[in-house]
């Protein structure tokens, strides 16, 4: 059933409202202000559900942002407060996190969000929705005539690895989505070439968050090659998958060749010290790339200082303002290298525990200075009076 915005608050009726309390609805809340217009329709609709009124809403419900999280609403809690949220022109944040809402509830929301105008931000995260949750969200994305929706985020949703196909079909035809949030489920094998084919195809789409799944060697290679066709994604997360060698390999190409990425994470993704060297190589052919997270990954000190020669060398296009090595540990020559490099570049280096191995990282007048401190502090021991037991060696003021 299609339902058109009402956009006279006083002439407000609701499709969940029940046709015989209407009329009445109508004449009650005919002198009252919008907030007590929604209020009203809140409670009304709560009623009729049978579920008790979530009492954050009812304290604002004319704030710009709707956030229920963790509220456990279930199906009927998410089904009333679909009917004021169609009407509200003035909320574009939606969060309801954690509500076990279920198909049943991500059914009317949508429907309330297809309607309004307003809602910029969509969370619907850890509800539970699973294969089912999937192929309607899937479904809303390709066939929703709501151009106002931008950021949709889908994370902990117990998404199955055939789920991906579902996104990726919608993402193809989508174009007014720039944020799509996936993290936290199982998509794998499957998913990861079709994301990549998505993508390949999409370039409206300016934030892509695939991470915390299990998208692993050559899926994830297939996945980083065709995102060469892609010209729109700003913003990459493939944190806490598996690319491995085989996707560091292609990741190289599309480093190269991107001219639109700014933020990559690859952190938590079996990188060894051998891949370090390529992407080093891709990150030298690169001049858009600012940020990029690779910590916690199976790097040395070795396969850092690889990757900082691709800021050192003089031919070098990189232009990475922030370089993330969370727990890596270096050595003192990393050290003394980054500090070269910091006088000619101005870049945020975050690594792990330094291991005092190497060459020391002091400049050379520095290092003497602290050398013949050290050397006179010896010297000074040797001729200071030894004490001998028994002696006493205090002596009185004049």
């Amino acid at each position: 059933m299609a339902y058109s915005r009402v956009q006279d608050y006083q002439q407000i009726g609701t499709p969940f409202l029940a046709e015989d309390t209407r009329l009445h609805f109508e004449k009650k809340t005919k002198n009252l202000e919008r907030s007590d217009v929604k209020r009203e329709i809140y409670k009304r609709e709560c009623a009729r559900c049978h579920v008790v009124p979530v009492s954050a809403y009812l304290r604002a419900p004319s704030s710009g942002s709707l956030v229920i999280r963790h509220y456990n609403l279930g199906p009927n809690g998410a089904k009333a407060l679909s009917a004021p949220l169609m009407l509200d022109d003035t909320v574009t944040h939606v969060d309801i996190v954690g509500n076990a809402i279920g198909v049943e509830g991500l059914v009317f929301l949508l429907q309330a969000i297809a309607e309004n105008r307003s809602v910029r931000h969509l969370d619907i995260s850890d509800n539970n929705l699973a294969s089912t949750g999937a192929k309607v969200l899937g479904d809303f994305i390709r066939q929703s005539k709501n151009t106002t929706l931008e950021h949709l985020v889908m994370s902990e949703n117990c998404f199955k690895d055939e789920d991906g196909l579902f996104f990726s079909e919608a993402i193809k035809v989508n174009k007014s989505l720039k944020e799509i949030v996936l993290s936290h489920n199982l998509f794998g094998d499957v998913s990861g070439p079709a994301f990549g084919k998505a993508l390949a195809i999409n370039n409206t789409l300016e934030t892509f968050d695939i991470s915390w799944n299990q998208i692993r060697k050559k899926s994830a290679a297939l996945f980083v090659k065709r995102l060469k066709d892609n010209i729109g994604l700003t913003r990459l997360n493939l944190g806490f998958n598996g690319l491995g060698s085989e996707g560091a390999s292609e990741m190289v190409s599309l480093l190269k060749t991107n001219k639109r990425l700014v933020e990559l994470d690859l952190s938590h993704n079996r990188l060894k010290d051998l891949d370090s060297v390529p992407l080093a190589k891709g990150l030298a052919k690169n001049d858009t790339l600012k940020v990029l997270r690779i910590g916690d990954n199976l790097l040395t000190s070795v396969g850092a200082t690889a990757i900082l020669h691709s800021l050192y060398d003089p031919l070098s296009l990189c232009a990475l303002e922030t370089l993330d090595f969370h727990n890596t540990s270096v050595d003192l020559p990393f050290e003394r290298y980054l500090k070269e490099i910091k006088v000619n570049r101005d870049i945020h280096v975050i690594h792990g525990k330094v291991m005092m191995v190497g060459d020391p990282p002091l400049p050379t007048k520095t290092y003497i200075r602290v050398k013949t401190r050290d050397k006179n502090n010896t010297v000074d021991a040797r001729n200071k009076p030894k004490v001998t037991s028994g002696t006493n060696t205090m002596t009185t003021r004049p």
